[in-house]
């Protein structure tokens, strides 16, 4: 992430226990530990911070932050982090971790865009060369978003699918996927 004020490294995951759900901020050195990180894992979050993200609480992990991950003689109840099913007009800006039971009622095609293809992040057009701003000048390499609309009986709502929910909804994996952008 890049400001006015600093320029460093930031990544996310999301939390959840019995009480509920949150998003986790990694910043600078603490990105680190999403190397790591896999869905199911335990984590014990020691000296994080709250701040709050557009009316959203989060746990941020700065400098004295630190996380143990599947940390021994610790256990928390299989149900934890089930979605939560709503209705589409129960959404609120805000919520994590919902369910919808949904029919999709319109797809439209992929569109494909380009990234580095070393640290996947987007990339700028200038004067006819691919720039990332972390890299500089680089080939490019393709992600992809889709949208839908859903329809739960009662309203309609836009979805959009990023890269790994494009290929659980298409039933296809990336090389799959990169062939459409091909034809």
């Amino acid at each position: 992430i890049r400001d006015s004020n600093r320029s460093g490294r930031v990544g996310s995951f999301i939390i959840a226990d019995e009480t509920g759900t949150i998003r986790v901020v990694a910043w600078d050195d603490k990105t680190q530990y999403l190397e790591n990180l896999k869905e199911g894992d335990l984590v014990l979050i020691k000296s994080g911070y709250v701040r709050d993200n557009k009316g959203v609480k989060e746990v941020h992990l700065g400098q004295r932050a630190s996380i143990v991950i599947n940390p021994e003689n610790v256990s928390i109840s299989k149900d934890v982090g089930k979605p939560l099913q709503k209705k589409i007009s129960e959404l609120k800006p805000g919520d994590l971790n919902v369910g919808l039971l949904a029919t999709i009622i319109q797809v439209f095609e992929p569109r494909f865009f380009e990234v580095c293809s070393v640290c996947g992040k987007r990339l700028k057009l200038v004067d006819g060369n691919y720039v990332c701003e972390v890299h500089g000048v680089v080939e490019p390499s393709y992600s992809y978003v889709l949208n839908a609309f859903l329809d739960d009986g009662e309203n309609t709502i836009r979805c959009v699918f990023w890269r790994e929910a494009v290929q659980k909804l298409l039933g296809r994996d990336d090389s799959e996927i990169q062939g459409l952008r091909q034809n």
